[in-house]
């Protein structure tokens, strides 16, 4: 039987957190991509950005989890239904890397 990747546990992933910045007309978005390593990894960053950005009308995000990229997850935060956070999923699968948020 021959090993893949998932089974001696390789995978790609994230060094170190990216920041991007996007204005339209009277709005700036900011994006960021982080490495993690579990979902408790995620509720401190969703802590801590929720915090920073206290005035921000929408935290929309996605998250791909395990070295078979097994668990993800996708929210709108109040965004029309499908126009955020599975977008945002689709891209980062797009990548072939995980445990990113």
């Amino acid at each position: 039987m021959v090993e893949n990747d998932v089974e001696r546990g390789i995978y790609h992933t994230l060094l170190e957190p990216c920041k991007g910045v996007y204005k339209e007309k009277m709005s700036k978005f900011l994006s960021f991509v982080l490495p993690v390593e579990s979902k408790e990894d995620i509720k401190e960053q969703l802590n801590f950005f929720h915090k920073e950005y206290h005035d921000a009308r929408h935290i929309c995000y996605a998250y791909i989890l395990g070295a078979d990229s097994s668990q993800s997850y996708s929210t709108d935060d109040g965004e029309p239904s499908g126009t955020a956070g599975k977008p945002i999923l689709t891209q980062l699968y797009s990548t072939g890397i995980t445990n990113i948020f």
